[in-house]
């Protein structure tokens, strides 16, 4: 049996408090069972739990005897969320043993990329006046302007599922330009 080294008022709280552990001891465990699987993680949530538990000794004492469980069951429940609350942000913020430098992009990998974007813009660039004036003003308001499809739908009299299509092939053209082929002007 373990119970926290916290200070409490009297010997009466301290006894009445471990009564209480004994109690429902069981019930607090199976509780923490149900949201994490860990042996470890449901003794530090039971353990947080008696900790909280020991600053609401009065309100414990007050209430009837037949609402302490759920009260002291609320707790552990509380606690765990609050427990796995706490692990998920801790996950996001570290990384495991197990990574390895491989595992993240290298630089040169990263230069390259950004080598092969300049050169498409350079591509982009040099094509952009070849285009039709609907594809230069579909995309500049899509890609620059960065509206919705909803608001090109609005703007061009047409469903979501058209601007998608017209966006579509005005990349098409595009890209057809900046690969040197003959750009095909069917709508």
């Amino acid at each position: 049996m373990f119970l926290p080294i916290t200070p409490l008022e009297t010997k009466s709280d301290q006894d009445f408090l471990k009564a209480l552990y004994e109690s429902y001891q069981a019930q607090m465990y199976a509780t923490a069972s149900r949201y994490v699987s860990i042996q470890q993680d449901r003794e530090d949530i039971v353990q947080d739990a008696v900790v909280r538990l020991c600053g609401k000794v009065k309100k414990l004492r007050s209430l009837p005897q037949y609402a302490l469980p759920m009260y002291i069951m609320y707790t552990v429940r509380n606690t765990a969320i609050n427990f796995q609350t706490h692990q998920s942000v801790v996950k996001r913020h570290t990384t495991p043993l197990s990574v390895t430098p491989d595992h993240y992009p290298s630089q040169a990998l990263l230069s390259e990329k950004a080598l092969e974007y300049a050169e498409s813009m350079q591509d982009l660039k040099r094509v952009w006046h070849l285009l039709s004036e609907e594809d230069r003003e579909l995309l500049y308001r899509k890609y620059i302007l960065q509206e919705s499809n909803e608001d090109l739908a609005k703007q061009y009299h047409c469903q979501k599922d058209s601007v998608r299509m017209l966006l579509f092939r005005a990349r098409q053209r595009a890209l057809d330009l900046m690969k040197g082929e003959q750009v095909n002007d069917e709508t």
